[in-house]
């Protein structure tokens, strides 16, 4: 058990973002990215959708997941 901040400090240097305050993903894994109203949701390579905080949409822009 650890801290979210703290295990995402051991991921260095796998690319990724921190979508929500409990999920962080890996660049290479997200497979789909979608707009449902002002929410987004990320597809990882397992089929697993994982939420994305209004606050986080922006840096999925910067990475070239959303439009």
């Amino acid at each position: 058990l650890m801290r979210l901040s703290d295990a995402i400090a051991e991921t260095d240097p796998v690319p990724g973002l921190r979508v929500h305050r409990s999920h962080w993903v890996a660049l290479k894994a997200v497979t789909a990215a979608r707009r449902e109203g002002d929410r987004a949701i990320l597809t990882i390579v397992d089929g697993t959708e994982i939420p994305v905080s209004r606050s986080n949409v922006p840096a999925l822009r910067e990475a070239g997941l959303l439009p």
